[in-house]
């Protein structure tokens, strides 16, 4: 239910995406064996693609800010992009505007060298983008052959991160996609959709 006064009675953005996937996947492995399963997959399916993403719209923006949407939404988008693709054949990635958009306020959000923009809720402090922002410009580049992406992910040095560990496995490619300086990208961006520049 939606925004009846209670915090229990609210759907958070990066809260029921992660109960969701969770419960797909558990609804998957006892599918055929679990009656209710189907039920369960039945409801996720309906959930995720009704609203999927609830970050923004086809700017590629993250309504939470810069600080939730790298450290809860950008892995986790993914993931959910692989996991309907390979059990439903939905490609989220291809045929939504807002993934591909997405890299863009990645880029714009978190440059390499910088600081995370301090709109929104933003406990992270002040260190550049590392790992997991490297990790997903690369999956980005690879979705959507970005080179903008590409290049994003060459100017962060490469890091050691437990957390991302089975994506860089299952994400490895063999081929990188070819580089186009973030130089010739403008100076700033719109994303509308959540209402910043």
């Amino acid at each position: 239910r939606v925004g009846v006064g209670r915090q229990e009675d609210t759907v958070l953005a990066h809260g029921w995406q992660h109960k969701f996937y969770g419960a797909v996947q558990g609804a998957l492995a006892l599918y055929g064996e679990e009656p209710v399963a189907a039920e369960w997959l039945e409801l996720g399916l309906k959930s995720f693609v009704a609203f999927y993403p609830w970050f923004g719209g086809a700017d590629g923006g993250s309504q939470e800010g810069a600080h939730y949407y790298t450290a809860a939404e950008l892995i986790s988008s993914l993931n959910t992009r692989d996991l309907f693709l390979a059990a439903f054949g939905i490609d989220f990635a291809r045929d939504n505007p807002w993934y591909r958009a997405n890299p863009y306020f990645l880029i714009y959000c978190f440059p390499p060298g910088s600081l995370i923009s301090s709109i929104a809720d933003n406990r992270r402090g002040s260190d550049p983008p590392g790992r997991i922002e490297r990790l997903a410009a690369l999956r980005m580049a690879d979705l959507y052959d970005n080179g903008y992406a590409a290049d994003y992910a060459a100017r962060i040095p490469i890091s050691e991160d437990a957390r991302v560990a089975s994506e860089s496995f299952r994400w490895s490619r063999a081929e990188p996609v070819k580089r186009i300086s973030l130089d010739k990208l403008p100076a700033a961006r719109l994303f509308r959709d959540v209402g910043l520049v």
